[in-house]
């Protein structure tokens, strides 16, 4: 795995960035983010990378490519180019236990089963 840290452009309005840095943040690997609103140096750069759109996300890796507006294929594939693993049981896990709408799925489904299986 790659110790040197992802840069991800964006913007608190730009609703691609929240599904990105999710995915990031659930497989734990290490980036930092730029919001473009409030870093004119940031701006710049993705200004520079996007021929002069302000597109975001933006990602940079460590080797210096770029993806922009990453649909999650693309997304998964470049991190994995990199070595990260991703859809191990321990991310999915980290995923379930962080999002307070699959404890509520989960309760739901569950109590469900109970039903059928007759317990109340």
């Amino acid at each position: 795995m790659n110790e040197q840290k992802i840069i991800v452009y964006g913007t608190p309005i730009c609703p691609l960035v929240a599904p990105v840095r999710s995915l990031l943040d659930t497989a734990q690997i290490p980036y930092t983010y730029i919001d473009i609103t409030e870093d004119e140096d940031g701006r710049q750069h993705v200004l520079q990378i996007n021929n002069g759109n302000e597109t975001v996300p933006t990602l940079i890796f460590p080797d210096n490519s770029s993806l922009t507006e990453p649909n999650p294929s693309q997304l998964r594939h470049k991190l994995a180019d990199f070595g990260y693993e991703l859809n191990t049981p321990a991310m999915w896990a980290r995923y379930i236990l962080t999002n307070p709408f699959n404890w509520i799925l989960f309760f739901g489904v569950l109590l469900a089963i109970l039903r059928i299986l007759g317990v109340f």
